[in-house]
């Protein structure tokens, strides 16, 4: 599939997003106006470790829930990467926004 390019504050080249995880799957990717919304689910019922790699330099992230609504989750921002802690079987978002 090819497309024309669009205007936007991402470059026109750039990397795809990356998903790093033992045992949780990424659910969906949410474009947003100022960023981008990544939400995934645990699968094995043991905690984890998920880190995403935004296209581009990451200015602030937060946590989320099924609702939008910040959570007071810590999340490690390192540089254009966002690591969140998982706990078994639940369901997680972030939102990071560029800088």
């Amino acid at each position: 599939m090819t497309a024309a390019p669009q205007p936007g504050k991402c470059p026109a080249c750039a990397q795809q997003m990356g998903f790093e995880a033992k045992s949780c799957r990424l659910s969906a990717i949410l474009p947003e106006e100022d960023g981008i919304v990544a939400r995934f689910f645990e699968t094995n019922g043991q905690a984890d470790s998920v880190k995403i790699t935004f296209p581009f330099r990451v200015a602030r992230a937060q946590a989320i829930d099924l609702m939008v609504n910040p959570l007071p989750d810590a999340l490690a921002i390192e540089g254009d990467a966002v690591r969140v802690s998982v706990q078994p079987y639940s369901i997680g978002a972030v939102r990071a926004y560029a800088k």
